[in-house]
C-alpha cells in the first residue's frame, strides 16, 4: 500500500482542491498559452515560476529562463498559485 503523499508528491491540475484531479508529481497549475491560431492549455510547475509581467501580455519567466506568454492575467496566475498552496497546506 502507498503511504502518505507529501506537498511535493501531489500535482492537482486545476489549482484547486475541489477538482479531485489528484496526481503524484510536483506542484502544478493549468494555464492557457497565448498563441496566434489557437489557445492550448498546459500544466506548469509553480515552484519553477521567477516572474510574472504584463506587458500588455501576461508573461512567465522561469527559474530556467524559459518563458510562456499567457492569457490569464497576473493576478489570475497568482490566485491559481495561491489556491493551489492552499489545497496543500491547508491555510
Amino acid at each position: 500500500s502507498e503511504g502518505a503523499k507529501t506537498p511535493s508528491e501531489i500535482i492537482n491540475y486545476e489549482g484547486e482542491a475541489a477538482t479531485g484531479m489528484w496526481r503524484r508529481g510536483k506542484n502544478m497549475i493549468k494555464l492557457t498559452k497565448l498563441n496566434k491560431n489557437n489557445d492550448e492549455t498546459f500544466i506548469l510547475n509553480c515552484e519553477l515560476i521567477e516572474t510574472i509581467e504584463e506587458r500588455p501580455d501576461t508573461t512567465i519567466r522561469l527559474l530556467n529562463g524559459k518563458h510562456f506568454v499567457v492569457a490569464e492575467s497576473s493576478a489570475e496566475v497568482i490566485s491559481k498559485v495561491v489556491a493551489f498552496k492552499r489545497s496543500i497546506y491547508g491555510r
